[in-house]
């Protein structure tokens, strides 16, 4: 199950790649909605990721996301790494035991990827 904070954050990352008119929602767009919440910037700030400017680094890199044509028949879509990420984690999740999925979850899962999640080795030295 997804936590209520997380359904929120994935429904505000699809509302901004609209209104931006963007084609795709990257983990760019997750990550920028995800640091929102009180309990990521706390994590963030435990690794010593300092907020402005890594929220600075992902509106540069969303900005920079291929825009769609025409909004009226805009279909938006996660990227392939979007999804395996979200899926992983969840996997992730319900092996630990837990039944919920979190924002924190997910950030976590971005920043400190395991070994089997070769796609967001980027992120390591990004933030």
């Amino acid at each position: 199950m997804i936590s209520q904070e997380l359904e929120a954050v994935l429904h505000k990352c699809f509302v901004e790649a609209r209104s931006a008119l963007h084609r795709r929602v990257t983990l760019d767009h997750l990550l920028l909605a995800a640091i929102e919440s009180e309990q990521a910037r706390q994590f963030l700030v435990s690794e010593n990721i300092e907020i402005e400017s890594f929220r600075t680094q992902l509106q540069e890199r969303v900005a920079s996301t291929p825009h769609a044509g025409d909004s009226e028949d805009l279909q938006i879509e996660p990227t392939r790494d979007f999804q395996r990420t979200i899926q992983h984690t969840i996997e992730r999740v319900r092996s630990e035991g837990r039944a919920e999925v979190t924002t924190l979850d997910v950030l976590k899962s971005v920043l400190h990827p395991p070994p089997r999640m070769p796609w967001l080795r980027f992120w390591r030295g990004a933030a």
